[in-house]
């Protein structure tokens, strides 16, 4: 199944690319053309081939990444060969407090309260802490730093 990007918005060839069904692709040239109806820029780039991954193809783009096809009406709508940019994964951290559960027939002995939230730092993870405590919640067991991804 090839996964398929959404209609880029803000679309720059400056970026790294990939076409939206995530192929490799490689800007070449941006060219900008004078015509009757006013200036017309395209891009000119190397995508992997759809059926044989070992070779490269020779593809004329608009300005905005979608696929030009100059015999038909395939520039009109998404298609698999439009470029979108890669998207850029930032790194996130936060620290998390981890709670004691003692229900019966409970899967597992720890577990996240969902009061608790992701906190920016230990401190603050702490303070809400001490604030459930304050209210007759639960004491956490631990705070612990947590890591992950997200694509921006």
């Amino acid at each position: 199944m090839t996964k398929i990007i959404e209609n880029p918005t803000g679309f720059d060839p400056s970026l790294p690319v990939m076409t939206r069904d995530g192929r490799k692709a490689i800007v070449l040239e941006r060219r900008s053309e004078q015509y009757d109806d006013g200036l017309h820029t395209s891009i000119i780039a190397f995508i992997k081939d759809e059926h044989n991954p070992d070779k490269w193809v020779l593809r004329t783009f608009y300005y905005d990444g979608r696929f030009y096809c100059p015999t038909s009406n395939m520039h009109i709508s998404m298609c698999g060969d439009d470029l979108v940019n890669v998207p850029i994964k930032v790194k996130k951290d936060g620290w998390i407090n981890i709670y004691t559960t003692n229900s019966v027939g409970m899967k597992y002995l720890f577990k996240i309260a969902h009061q608790s939230g992701v906190y920016k730092t230990r401190a603050e993870a702490g303070q809400k802490a001490c604030d459930l405590i304050n209210r007759n919640g639960p004491a956490p067991n631990a705070t612990i730093r947590i890591e992950w991804e997200e694509e921006q």
